[in-house]
């Protein structure tokens, strides 16, 4: 009998296509995972919404939460992102028996990075926010929120862990779908525990982190459902074989994941380290803040999504050493981020009155959060171009370079400078919450610079050739 009769079948990735079957290929990755992180953008958004109903100090409670929540669910996240690089490049050597050893394995220090997050929530946030001038109100109910929804931080790694599997194999359809079931359970979930309905006690924005908690368990119960009994990855024996612990395989998932995840908390706790430094400006300010941060999210996911697909298919290519397809994938990326990303950032910014309406009725707030709609049009425009250069990166699995460039762009120039314009007469006079996203904006030019620069270098130096585990 043949050794391979009992593979999973495998996706070809190795066609001569052309410009337009590889922009297919991609569109049939990148919708449903465009789908599904918009529908996660779109449960922040949902938050601050339901919020800003019960006023100020709960908006703001949320803003200081999130700032300390989000940075750290996606150290976690990061650890993840680097494993679907891994599955594709098994999936495009018809390699597929090896799938579920990588799988098991980056549980081990997926779930060191998460007790060690956990950890640090529960400790340092009601120390931090002590040497803040916001309200002890906004303090107690940021504290309680962030323990409440620590709670999710396991389902929520177990998730991603999962996910990433089924995307690296080509199978995106489950993040489509708990994607939208988590937005359908979060306004219920919100309504019931903020608002105190069906004899529960109104518990403010206390109560989004227990949404939070139930909504990440039950996405991890449905991709683990999906990837025991779905026709296509129960084929890949990803849950139903055990697989002995590997060290070698720790060790290589970490080394490509761990340094993504480093990369993403230096991006992302720079991004709400300046919201937590709004709070020495005042409760206004953090949420106005807050107001930008979530719409600037929710366009970022536009590139991502087609990024992380781009990710796969340069993987895959890499898998058989084909520089030309690889190539294709990153023209087809250009096309499709571009078409996406710039309409709807123009559009964003010409309609930003009504947006912030959804927000807030207050005219100070609105007057205060309008101007930042122009850093974020800056943003979005190099989001495309960014999108594209971090696919590249990842496909190729050069994650130090990502770690070592955000350390450099976002540590060592934005804090410093974020503190100079926006706090001192450094430059003339302080100018507070638009000179923090000036700077932001500065950083994340230089970013997509750097980027740029080292994807170009890895397609010219690169030896293309058929990897082997």
């Amino acid at each position: 009998m043949d050794s391979n009769s009992n593979k999973a079948p495998m996706y070809n990735s190795t066609y001569k296509g052309s410009l337009k079957k590889e922009i297919m290929q991609q569109l049939h990755l990148a919708i449903p995972i465009l789908i599904g992180q918009l529908s996660t953008s779109l449960l922040g958004f949902i938050d601050t919404i339901m919020a800003s109903n019960l006023g100020m100090t709960d908006l703001a409670a949320i803003a200081v939460g999130c700032s300390f929540w989000i940075p750290f669910s996606l150290l976690c996240i990061g650890l993840c992102l680097g494993l679907s690089p891994i599955i594709a490049q098994l999936l495009g050597q018809n390699n597929p028996e090896e799938i579920p050893k990588y799988t098991h394995n980056a549980l081990f220090p997926l779930m060191i990075v998460t007790a060690f997050s956990m950890i640090f929530l529960l400790i340092m946030p009601s120390f931090m926010l002590k040497y803040t001038n916001l309200g002890p109100e906004v303090i107690d109910k940021a504290v309680k929120y962030i323990d409440l929804v620590v709670i999710a931080l396991p389902g929520l790694s177990l998730y991603h862990l999962l996910k990433n599997t089924a995307e690296g194999v080509m199978v995106a359809i489950p993040t489509m779908i708990i994607g939208l079931v988590s937005v359908l359970m979060n306004i219920p979930l919100n309504y019931i525990f903020m608002y105190g309905k069906l004899g529960i006690p109104e518990m403010g924005a206390v109560g989004c982190g227990v949404a939070t908690a139930i909504i990440a368990w039950t996405s991890f119960g449905i991709i683990y459902l999906y990837c025991r009994y779905n026709s296509r990855l129960k084929d890949f024996n990803i849950l139903r074989k055990k697989e002995n612990t590997d060290f070698s395989i720790i060790k290589h998932v970490s080394r490509i994941g761990f340094p993504v995840s480093v990369a993403l908390l230096i991006e992302n706790f720079t991004y709400y380290i300046f919201g937590y430094a709004t709070g020495f400006l005042g409760t206004q300010y953090t949420a106005a803040h807050q107001i930008a941060s979530i719409i600037s999210v929710m366009v970022f996911m536009l590139p991502v999504a087609v990024s992380t697909a781009e990710a796969i298919r340069i993987s895959n290519n890499l898998a058989v050493g084909s520089k030309s397809m690889a190539l294709l994938s990153v023209k087809a990326t250009a096309i499709i981020s571009h078409a996406i990303i710039l309409p709807v950032c123009f559009s964003i910014f010409f309609f930003r009155h009504e947006i912030i309406s959804f927000f807030t009725e207050d005219p100070a707030l609105h007057k205060l959060a309008a101007p930042l709609f122009f850093a974020i049009l800056a943003f979005q425009v190099q989001d495309a171009l960014f999108g594209i250069c971090l696919g590249i990166v990842r496909g190729f699995k050069d994650t130090k370079t990502m770690m070592l460039v955000n350390f450099v762009v976002l540590w060592c120039m934005s804090a410093p400078l974020g503190y100079l314009i926006g706090f001192t007469d450094f430059f003339g006079r302080k100018y507070g919450l638009y000179g923090l996203w000036g700077i932001l904006v500065f950083c994340y030019w230089s970013l997509t610079i750097a980027f740029g620069a080292r994807s170009i270098y890895l397609f010219r130096h690169h030896k293309f050739k058929i990897y082997r585990y």
